[in-house]
């Protein structure tokens, strides 16, 4: 993929905003993808006047090839700074605005004392003006940055809208858009819509994503309370049967035929970390032909440890702890990997709704979920 960052800031002068966009970029390197920067405040752009200008042909040409866009900026008196509002304002030239879209776009700010609120709706009513969508707003505040990498609550949650965006733009994930500030198109030009009358095509039915049902329809919640039930049901009729045949856990009696019956031991239940340590015995190597990677493997919850897997060719082992410089690290929680190991849902899936975290080559995920059989 191809991710853009645009950005207004001077050091000393960002208030806490290029520490944020540090770690925003430390996210996407970690998940396998680096940003294209564009620092508005090193271009040549002149004050727009109704004209184009050469150094906003080729960013605009830059953007337009983009799959992802984040503006960053500063904020000041309720308002993005002075160079990218004049940003914004080029793109109102024939047909540049055209660059953003149907693209989702990340918009962050800061600023001194407040204010970023308003910044962000007045970016984000200009990026629907023409076409795009501001999928991802994140508003910072001076105070809220300051000794970001001693204040790791809110380092992580900076993270986590890049991990957002990042399943977004993954997922093409497609919006409906607000009808108030629409761009009417022309042949050769780009004119603003007066009457604010909407163009979009209520024949095409948008999709929901995964997340979206998920937090709509809580299918996880109601598939734990379902197995929940089940156990309780097995467990009264197993002890039901028991009473009746007057008999107790493995215990022995007499048939009506006389002969001993061995009442069979109930099965050993697996740890986590023993079904992790199992994924060898699943693993397919007619489907790894050409793989060599190490995958990280450090889980939490119910069950913690940290192990890591070797895929060379056709060959694979595990081993406990951590690897040096593994291809792909997955963080997850115990009970999600667990159902994951089950083949209940993929570990793509799993991270597309936030209950996996990567770090690194994103593909080698969907790797992993093919040269895997689920443990049944």
């Amino acid at each position: 993929m191809k991710i853009t960052l645009v950005y207004g800031a001077v050091t000393g002068a960002d208030y806490g905003l290029l520490s944020a966009l540090k770690y925003i970029r430390k996210t996407f390197e970690e998940l396998g993808e680096s940003l294209s920067d564009i620092n508005l405040i090193h271009e040549d752009i002149p004050y727009y006047d109704g004209e184009t200008s050469s150094t906003m042909k080729k960013l605009v040409s830059v953007l337009k090839n983009s799959d992802g866009i984040i503006f960053a900026f500063t904020t000041n008196l309720f308002a993005p700074t002075a160079c990218m509002q004049n940003f914004f304002e080029y793109l109102s030239y024939k047909t540049f605005g055209e660059c953003l879209r149907d693209k989702n776009l990340f918009v962050i700010t800061s600023s001194r004392a407040g204010g970023e609120a308003d910044a962000l709706g007045y970016a984000g009513k200009l990026i629907r003006s023409f076409g795009g969508n501001d999928a991802v707003r994140l508003g910072l505040t001076q105070n809220l940055l300051k000794d970001l990498d001693q204040n790791p609550t809110i380092s992580e949650s900076i993270e986590k809208y890049a991990e957002d965006y990042y399943r977004i733009i993954r997922q093409n994930r497609k919006f409906i858009l607000p009808s108030d500030a629409f761009l009417v198109s022309g042949k050769t030009e780009t004119v603003y819509d007066e009457d604010f009358e909407t163009l979009m095509d209520y024949d095409k039915k948008e999709e929901m994503s995964l997340d979206e049902i998920e937090e709509k329809y809580k299918f996880s919640e109601f598939t734990e309370k379902q197995e929940e039930d089940i156990r309780e049901i097995t467990q009264f009729f197993a002890g039901k049967y028991k009473e009746d045949l007057n008999i107790t856990p493995n215990s022995n009696h007499i048939n009506n035929m006389g002969a001993m019956i061995k009442t069979p031991p109930p099965p050993r239940l697996k740890t986590v970390r023993q079904m992790t340590q199992s994924l060898v015995h699943y693993f397919q190597p007619q489907l790894s032909a050409g793989l060599t990677a190490v995958v990280q493997l450090s889980i939490f919850g119910g069950e913690i440890f940290d192990g890591y897997l070797t895929i060379v060719n056709s060959e694979c082992e595990y081993a406990e702890g951590n690897a040096e410089n593994p291809e792909l690290t997955i963080i997850c929680d115990s009970n999600i990997w667990v159902e994951i190991l089950k083949g209940k849902f993929s570990a793509q899936k799993a991270f597309m709704i936030g209950q996996l975290k990567v770090r690194g080559n994103f593909v080698l995920l969907t790797k992993f979920d093919q040269i895997f059989k689920p443990q049944t």
